[in-house]
């Protein structure tokens, strides 16, 4: 598998992730954004360019959630509602994990291509 296509791999992960999400907790803007996000990147990457913006992308949806991943972390409670249930094993793998391995990836492979064009 190339790089490249592991990007892609892993963007379509981050998209699928909406849905469980959406099952589990309602629609929320984020889930309804980032994926938007994601399947613009994964256009972008079909056209050559895409991998910084899938990779930012990532980065901001993991920034804004961290509140949430360190429940998982932690064992604390809901960030903004402590009566409210929530999945944290769903949230660590879909707000830390996924969005996490998109970053480092596309980072990584926007890094070694830079590098092979000035070789």
């Amino acid at each position: 598998m190339t790089p490249r296509r592991l990007v892609a791999t892993l963007a379509i992960v981050n998209v699928l992730c909406a849905p469980v999400s959406w099952f589990d907790e309602g629609v929320t803007p984020s889930w309804v954004v980032y994926p938007l996000a994601l399947l613009l990147g994964l256009w972008r990457l079909r056209r050559g360019k895409g991998l910084v913006f899938l990779a930012v992308a990532a980065g901001v949806f993991l920034v804004v959630h961290l509140p949430w991943s360190f429940a998982f972390l932690t064992d604390g409670e809901h960030p903004i509602d402590r009566d409210l249930e929530y999945s944290p094993l769903q949230w660590f793998l879909t707000l830390l994990v996924a969005p996490l391995a998109l970053e480092v990836a596309g980072l990584w492979t926007w890094l070694r291509e830079r590098a092979s064009l000035r070789a």
